[in-house]
């Protein structure tokens, strides 16, 4: 962590600089996606293992691939009765505040007598890419895969990498298990996107592709938009929070490091307009 002065200009600039240019891809970054993304078009399954052992030093065969469904329903009974209820109550309230969001069918007639409106359908088939190297992100798993089940999408298939020993953490099958979703694989990374958009002997091919992931990833899902639909670029997280007098620092540390742990830290910045609200270390 650096503190700068304000009176330091040139040395703020400096950072200011380096936060915005995060955004910017690095070739390197954009190079080995664009080779990952070629060789899983051409060689499928093949090439998905092989990146999956690489990148996530786990070897599997394409049948090890896909989470059965009866291991995704016992995950359940691994967890704390504690555990079960807080994740059954974060998928209450995240289905309660979609259930209050959702769009509605509507019609009309117009100042000439014609029907206008819209009407709006669940896409048939999406992927739902949940990151897990460092943690398992059971979040992400609940604000992803409860709204999809609840506008009903008829085909719901969710990848999220292994560890080293070819398993998903527990916790992340469970609330999967919870929300009604069956089809899971073992596979992460830039592969992963790979195999939803251009489809696999073993993955079939989505519509489109939802969820965050590290700077591989969302250099990958932007790399296959044409090919499949995305929803944004989420992600190492970029924020910057500006804080006055009135300000609680731990409020604002709390949430400094909601973001924190998405990425690296570099993209963190703390504005202060005063030394009361700076937190000591």
């Amino acid at each position: 962590m650096q503190k700068i002065k304000l009176s330091e200009s040139l040395k703020f600039q400096n950072a200011l600089r380096s936060f915005c240019e995060q955004a910017i891809v690095s070739g390197d970054v954009s190079d080995v996606v664009t080779g990952v993304l070629a060789d899983v078009r051409l060689r499928g399954d093949s090439a998905v293992l092989q990146y999956t052992e690489k990148f996530d030093r786990a070897r599997l065969t394409a049948q090890d691939m896909r989470v059965s469904p009866e291991a995704i329903k016992a995950s359940v009974k691994t967890l704390s009765a504690a555990d079960r209820r807080a994740i059954r109550e974060s998928i209450a309230l995240v289905k309660d505040f979609h259930k209050k969001t959702l769009p509605k069918d509507w019609k009309a007639k117009n100042a000439q007598g014609g029907i206008v409106g819209e009407r709006f359908y669940p896409i048939q088939r999406v992927g739902l890419y949940i990151p897990g190297g460092n943690v398992p992100l059971v979040s992400t798993v609940v604000m992803t895969a409860v709204l999809a089940k609840l506008v009903k999408c008829p085909q719901i298939a969710v990848c999220t990498p292994p560890d080293a020993d070819g398993n998903i953490a527990a916790g992340m099958l469970a609330a999967l298990s919870m929300i009604g979703i069956e089809e899971v694989y073992k596979v992460g990374g830039v592969q992963a996107v790979g195999a939803m958009a251009y489809g696999t002997k073993t993955i079939p091919a989505v519509d489109k592709i939802f969820g965050p992931g590290n700077a591989f990833v969302m250099e990958a899902k932007r790399q296959v938009l044409g090919t499949v639909g995305i929803d944004l670029l989420p992600g190492p997280s970029e924020v910057m929070i500006i804080a006055d007098s009135g300000a609680n620092p731990r409020h604002v540390a709390a949430d400094l490091l909601a973001q924190a742990e998405h990425g690296s830290g570099k993209e963190i910045i703390y504005l202060a307009t005063t030394s009361q609200v700076l937190l000591a270390k």
